[in-house]
């Protein structure tokens, strides 16, 4: 990642987006990757400078960026109809389904594959375009799952938001191995079960008790210590100098209880 710090944050004659990729781009390049991006990046000298680097893009066109062909993208198109021209590995192409769609791809050539749509009809499209929603789609998928359940709050620092947001990105992707090593389990349940891990109580465990529900509850210290009941129910040997001066056990013993949270926790 690269946290964008106003003018200057990257230096490059080619342009600022060209820049951006580049420089995130400098440890992957040369591998054979395929790179997936929008727009606001996407230029014909880019997707070149990348597939020099044996590095494939695919990814949407602005109509008006430099060095497009104009003659393809201004094309006037009806229906499932499309325009493509080829420069090299470059193939640019507008389509028509819509609404115009612009692509550039240097992973594939220009053909048509069928698809079915979610009311389960059939028609044909470039294999473009079905590359590049197939791909794209995890990202907007990772990105709507994390604005579910965001932890940054208002702050005045910025990178606490940063920390926090990177946190959040890694719980998705947690969630996502899991769910494709391991089991199926719902984002919110998997945020769960990590929390109660990192503080050692579970989120639904609730310790069994008998207690009357009318009394009051009080902390009492005892001369002599006592098993904390709630540390022992989650399976840590703790001893506390306090009890509940209300709730007893099976044999009229007072019960043991750390002052917090296991107080708390108990009476819940």
């Amino acid at each position: 990642m690269l946290i964008y710090k106003g003018k200057g944050t990257v230096e490059d004659s080619r342009g600022v987006t060209f820049g951006i990729v580049a420089k995130l781009m400098e440890p992957y390049l040369g591998k054979g990757h395929t790179v997936y991006m929008d727009n606001f990046y996407l230029c014909v000298p880019l997707a070149q400078f990348l597939f020099e680097n044996q590095t494939m893009v695919v990814g949407t066109l602005r109509k008006n960026r430099k060095d497009n062909p104009k003659d393809t993208l201004n094309a006037k198109l009806r229906k499932g109809e499309v325009a493509h021209v080829q420069k090299g590995n470059i193939h640019v192409i507008k389509y028509n389904d819509k609404r115009d769609v612009c692509m550039i791809s240097t992973k594939q050539k220009l053909d048509f594959v069928e698809v079915t749509d979610r009311f389960g009809r059939k028609k044909m499209k470039p294999n473009i375009i079905v590359d590049y929603n197939n791909n794209m789609s995890g990202i907007d998928r990772a990105d709507q799952m994390i604005s579910y359940y965001p932890t940054p709050r208002k702050c005045l620092r910025w990178y606490i938001k940063v920390f926090f947001h990177l946190m959040d990105m890694c719980l998705w992707n947690g969630n996502l191995l899991y769910n494709t090593n391991v089991k199926n389990m719902a984002h919110l349940e998997f945020r769960k079960c990590v929390a109660s891990y990192l503080i050692g109580i579970s989120y639904n465990q609730r310790v069994v008790n008998n207690r009357p529900s009318q009394k009051t509850h009080n902390l009492m210290k005892v001369n002599i210590r006592k098993r904390c009941r709630v540390c022992h129910q989650n399976k840590l040997r703790k001893n506390t100098a306090f009890v509940c001066d209300t709730c007893k056990d099976d044999k009229g013993n007072t019960i043991g209880l750390c002052p917090d949270p296991c107080f708390k926790i108990y009476h819940l």
